[in-house]
C-alpha cells in the first residue's frame, strides 16, 4: 500500500526545496520548485484519454499557478490550491478532461472576442486598413487619392455600419443616386466597394463561408440594370454629333462661359477625352510652340502625348485667367471655402451639353436621337477625317489610340507630330466655321 503524502503546511511551501512535493489533503495537487521559482500543478489521470495500446487513462499534469505566500500577493495560497484542486477533481468525476476543458475554454473566448472584434470594425476602419495595406501599389499618387477620396466620400450610414452587417440592400442604398446619375463612377465604386469587403474577409472579420461574388450580384439585381441608366448619361457607346453639325453647335456655345465651356471648347479642338482635358495644367502648356504636352499619368495607355495646339486654341487659352500654374479648368468652390486644388468634374461637361437645347429645342443629338456626349466629339473628329478623305494615321494619333498588332506597333512608333498639326489646323478651322468642309487639303499639303 503506497505511503501517504503529509499535508502541506505554509511553512513547508515556503522552505521547501528544489523538486516536486505531494499535498496529502489534496490529492493530485504538487508544489514544484524550480530555479528558485515555486509554482502549483495538478496530476491527474484523464477520464477520456487513453495511453496508447491501453484501456487505462493517460497520466496528465495541469499547470494551476504560481504561488502566493501571502495572501495579498499574486498568485495562489495553499488554500486557494487546494480549492481549485478539488473543483478540478469534480470535472474528473464528472468524465471531463480539465486540460480539454480549459483550453475549450479558452478557445470559447478567444472566439468571443474576435466576434467582439469584428463586430466593432466598421467599413471604414476596414477600408482604411485596406488602403494602408495597398500602399506601393497603386499606378501613382493621384490613382491612390481616387481610391481614398471615393471610399471616404461615401454615406455616413455605409462607412460607420460594422462589415459583418452590411447589407446588399445598404450598399444598393448608397449608390442608388449615382447608379442612375452617373453610372460610370458608379460602377467603379461598387467595385471599390467589394475590394473592402473582401479584404474584410481575408482580415477574418467576416466569415470564410461569406461570399464577395453573392453580395455584389445582389447589390446588382437590387438597383436593376444599368445599360438604360448608362445610355442616358452619355456612356457606353457614346452618342456623337455628326461632324456636319459641329460648325453650329460652336456658335451655340459661344453664348456660354465658364471653365466647363472653356474646358469643352478645347477638348473639341483637340480631339482628347475628357479625362486629361479636365486635369490639364497651365505648366503642361507651351503657348509660344503651341504645344501641349500631356503627362503619361492622365493618359488612358499610360504614355505622354504631345497635342499640336491650332490657333483658335491657343487664342482660347491665351483669354482665360493668367496663371502659371495650376489646373486650367479648376473645380468649383464651395461657398464660403477658399478653392479646392482639384480639377473640373467629371460632369460639368456632359451637364452643359444637356442644358443646350439645339437647333430643334430637343438638345443635340447624335443620328438616332440620342443626346450627343462630350467623348463623342472623338468620333465626330474620326468620322469628319474618315468622309473627307483625311490621313487616317495622323488621326489615329491624334485619338491617342492604341496601334493594334505587334507587328504594325512594332514599326509605328512615332507620333506622326508633324502630319497631325495641319491636320488639327483644317479641324479647327472647321470647327469654327472660319474654313473648308474637309480634311484632304491637310492630307494634301503633307503628300
Amino acid at each position: 500500500m503506497p505511503r501517504m503524502a503529509k499535508p502541506l503546511t505554509a511553512a513547508k511551501v515556503r522552505t521547501a526545496g528544489p523538486g516536486r512535493h505531494a499535498d496529502g489533503l489534496a490529492p493530485g495537487l504538487y508544489l514544484t520548485v524550480r530555479n528558485g521559482k515555486r509554482s502549483w500543478i495538478y496530476r491527474f489521470t484523464s477520464p477520456t484519454q487513453k495511453k496508447p495500446g491501453s484501456n487505462s487513462g493517460r497520466l496528465r499534469d495541469m499547470a494551476v499557478g504560481p504561488v502566493a505566500l501571502e495572501t495579498d500577493q499574486p498568485g495562489l495560497t495553499l488554500a486557494k490550491a487546494r480549492e481549485r484542486a478539488a473543483d478540478l477533481r469534480k470535472l474528473i468525476l464528472g468524465g471531463v478532461d480539465p486540460l480539454d476543458h480549459e483550453a475549450e475554454a479558452a478557445a470559447a473566448q478567444a472566439a468571443e472576442a474576435e466576434a467582439s472584434r469584428a463586430a466593432g470594425t466598421t467599413f471604414a476602419e476596414a477600408a482604411q486598413r485596406m488602403l494602408k495595406a495597398r500602399e506601393g501599389t497603386w499606378k501613382n499618387a493621384k490613382h491612390a487619392a481616387q481610391w481614398r477620396s471615393t471610399l471616404e466620400g461615401l454615406p455616413a450610414a455605409l462607412r460607420q455600419s460594422p462589415v459583418n452587417a452590411i447589407t446588399k440592400r445598404d450598399i444598393a442604398d448608397a449608390l442608388a443616386a449615382p447608379w442612375r446619375e452617373i453610372p460610370e463612377t458608379a460602377r467603379r465604386l461598387l467595385g471599390r466597394i467589394m475590394e473592402t469587403m473582401a479584404f474584410a474577409k481575408a482580415e477574418d472579420v467576416l466569415p470564410e463561408q461569406f461570399s464577395v461574388a453573392a453580395l455584389r450580384e445582389g447589390v446588382v439585381t437590387i438597383l436593376g440594370d444599368q445599360k438604360e441608366h448608362r445610355r442616358a448619361a452619355g456612356y457606353g457607346h457614346h452618342p456623337a454629333l455628326p461632324w456636319r453639325h459641329l460648325p453650329a453647335f460652336w456658335a451655340a456655345l459661344a453664348s456660354h462661359r465658364g471653365h466647363s465651356a472653356d474646358a469643352l471648347r478645347l477638348l473639341i479642338l483637340t480631339a482628347l477625352r475628357t479625362a486629361p482635358v479636365r486635369a490639364a495644367r497651365r505648366e503642361h502648356f507651351d503657348l509660344e510652340r503651341a504645344l501641349w504636352t500631356i503627362p503619361a499619368a492622365a493618359m488612358k495607355m499610360g504614355r505622354a502625348h504631345r497635342v499640336p495646339l491650332p490657333d483658335e486654341a491657343v487664342a482660347l487659352l491665351r483669354g482665360m485667367e493668367p496663371k502659371r500654374t495650376g489646373y486650367l479648368f479648376p473645380g468649383q468652390r464651395r461657398t464660403g471655402r477658399a478653392p479646392a486644388d482639384k480639377p473640373i468634374s467629371d460632369m460639368a461637361l456632359l451637364t452643359l451639353m444637356r442644358k443646350m437645347k439645339g437647333p430643334h429645342g430637343r438638345g443635340w443629338r447624335d443620328d438616332e436621337g440620342q443626346l450627343a456626349t462630350p467623348h463623342g466629339f472623338r468620333s465626330s473628329f474620326r468620322d469628319w477625317v474618315a468622309d473627307t478623305g483625311g490621313p487616317a494615321d495622323a488621326a489615329d494619333a491624334a485619338l491617342a489610340h492604341a496601334v493594334k498588332g505587334k507587328t504594325k506597333a512594332a514599326y509605328h512608333r512615332s507620333d506622326l507630330f508633324d502630319l497631325r498639326r495641319p491636320l488639327m489646323a483644317e479641324w479647327a478651322s472647321f470647327v469654327t466655321g472660319a474654313g473648308t468642309t474637309g480634311a484632304g487639303a491637310a492630307a494634301g499639303a503633307e503628300g
